[in-house]
C-alpha cells in the first residue's frame, strides 16, 4: 500500500501545476471494411481481382486542463488480400498499427507542444499512394519525436519553431534503415484581419545506414499568403525554393570499405509552389481547388517531385448524409541517380450515411490510372465501411470546427500524393 502511494505521488510530481483540475475522457472506434478491385496494386498485367477485408480498433485518451492538453491515440488493424490479385504483392496480410502521445501547453502569448509517435504500415500500398507504383514489399516501422513552439511578439507578429527526429526500419532486409533530422523556423505577420503573410525556412538531413553512408540535405525557404478574399472564399498560396544535395562514400571494391566522401548524382535546385482556393458554397458544402508543385520524401526516404491539379466537393446533404467527390491529375518524377517519370489520374466518390448516433456507414468508388514508359495501368476499386464509435468513460470534448487554414493544409497533404484516396 505504501509503495503504491509513493509511486502515485512521484507520478503526480511529473505534471505541471493545475494539471489535475482536468477533464478526462476515453473514447474508441471499431471499423470494418471490404475493398474489391480489378487491379488493386495498379500493375501493368494484373493477376485478377483482389478483395481486401480489414478491421481496425482505435482507442483515444484525452486530458484537458485550463492550460494544457494531453492525448494518447492508439490503433491496430488487420487486413488480408484474397483472390487471384493477391499474387501481385509480397505481403498477403498485415497488422498496421500506431500510437501517438501529444502534449500541448498554452500561455497568454505562447503555445508549446511535444509529440512522440510510432507507426507500422505496409510499404507497397503506401508507395502506391505516394508514387503511383507499389514497388516495395514488407512493412516499415517509423519512430518520431517532435517539439514546437509559437510565440506572439505583438498584436500582428509571431514566430514559429519546430523540430523532429525520426527513424525508419524495414522488415525487408534489402531496404536500408535511416534516421532523419528536420527543423523549421517561421515568422507570421498579420497584414489585416483577413490576411496573413508567412515566411519560413525548412531544413532536412537524412542519413542512411548503408555501406556508402548515404546522406541527403534538403533546404526549402518559402513565403506564404493566407487570405479570406470574401466571407466564403479563402486562398492559401505558397512559393519557394528547393535545394537538394546528396553525398556518399564511394566503394573502392567489394568488402574493401568506403572511399572518399563525394557528392552524389541527383543534386538539384528547383522551385516549388502550391495554392488552395476554397469556397463555402452553402452552409454544409465546400468546394476546393488545388495546384501543387512540391518535392516530398517517400516512405523509403527518397525524394519525389509531384506536380498536380485537383478539385474536391464536400456536400452535406442533411444531418445524416454526406457526399464527397474528388479528382486529380498528377505528374511525378523521382530525384536521384536514376530518374523515372509517370502520369496519374484519379477520380473518387464517397457517400456516408449516419445510421445511428454511434454508427456510420460509407460506400466509396475510385478509379485510378497510371501511364509511364512501360504502358498504361488502370484500376477500379469499391470500398464498403462500417464504423462504430463508443465512449469508455468521461465526456468526449466537443469537436472544434476546423479552420480554413487547417482544411487547406489537409487539401495540400492529399494533393502531394500521386494517387490520393478519400478516407471514410
Amino acid at each position: 500500500m505504501k509503495r503504491s502511494v509513493v509511486v502515485a505521488f512521484l507520478c503526480l510530481g511529473t505534471f505541471p501545476p493545475g494539471a489535475f483540475a482536468a477533464e478526462f475522457a476515453a473514447t474508441g472506434k471499431i471499423s470494418s471494411s471490404v475493398a474489391a478491385s480489378d487491379n488493386y496494386f495498379l500493375t501493368d498485367s494484373p493477376s485478377g481481382y483482389t478483395v481486401r477485408p480489414q478491421s481496425n480498433i482505435d482507442l483515444d485518451f484525452l486530458a484537458l486542463t485550463p492550460t494544457a492538453r494531453y492525448s494518447l491515440d492508439s490503433n491496430i488493424g488487420y487486413y488480408k488480400y484474397l483472390g487471384p490479385g493477391a499474387k501481385d504483392t509480397q505481403l498477403s496480410w498485415g497488422t498496421p498499427a500506431g500510437s501517438t502521445f501529444s502534449a500541448d501547453f498554452y500561455r497568454p502569448s505562447a503555445k508549446y507542444n511535444f509529440q512522440a509517435q510510432w507507426s507500422r504500415s505496409d510499404v507497397a500500398t503506401t508507395l502506391l499512394q505516394q508514387t503511383g507504383t507499389a514497388t516495395g514489399r514488407g512493412s516499415i516501422d517509423n519512430y518520431k519525436a517532435s517539439a514546437g513552439a509559437t510565440r506572439d511578439f505583438n498584436a500582428v507578429d509571431s514566430g514559429i519553431w519546430g523540430g523532429n527526429i525520426s527513424t525508419a526500419s524495414y522488415s525487408d532486409p534489402n531496404q536500408s534503415p535511416y534516421i532523419d533530422y528536420a527543423t523549421n523556423l517561421g515568422w507570421n505577420h498579420k497584414m489585416s484581419p483577413s490576411t496573413t503573410l508567412l515566411a519560413s525556412v525548412n531544413f532536412d538531413w537524412l542519413a542512411v545506414d548503408n555501406p556508402q553512408d548515404s546522406q541527403r540535405l534538403f533546404w526549402n525557404p518559402a513565403v506564404s499568403l493566407q487570405s479570406h478574399l470574401t466571407k466564403r472564399l479563402f486562398l492559401n498560396a505558397t512559393v519557394g525554393g528547393a535545394f537538394v544535395n546528396a553525398y556518399q562514400h564511394g566503394l573502392i571494391a567489394p568488402g574493401a570499405g568506403a572511399g572518399t566522401f563525394q557528392q552524389q548524382a541527383g543534386a538539384s535546385v528547383d522551385w516549388v509552389a502550391n495554392a488552395v482556393l476554397s469556397y463555402n458554397w452553402l452552409k454544409d458544402t465546400r468546394v476546393s481547388f488545388t495546384a501543387v508543385r512540391s518535392i516530398t520524401p517517400t516512405v523509403l526516404g527518397q525524394l519525389e517531385k509531384v506536380e498536380s491539379l485537383g478539385a474536391n466537393v464536400n456536400y452535406g446533404i442533411n444531418h445524416s448524409d454526406n457526399l464527397n467527390l474528388y479528382t486529380q491529375f498528377s505528374h511525378n518524377s523521382s530525384i536521384g541517380v536514376t530518374s523515372t517519370q509517370s502520369d496519374a489520374f484519379t477520380a473518387s466518390a464517397s457517400y456516408q450515411h449516419q445510421i445511428a448516433r454511434e454508427w456510420l456507414s460509407s460506400l466509396a468508388y475510385s478509379y485510378s490510372q497510371r501511364s509511364d514508359q512501360s504502358g498504361i495501368a488502370r484500376s477500379n476499386t469499391v470500398t464498403l465501411t462500417l464504423t462504430h464509435d463508443f465512449t469508455l468513460f468521461g465526456k468526449p470534448s466537443r469537436a472544434v470546427p476546423k479552420t480554413a487554414s487547417e482544411l487547406a493544409r489537409e487539401d495540400l497533404q492529399r494533393a502531394q500524393l500521386v494517387l490520393p484516396t478519400i478516407t471514410p
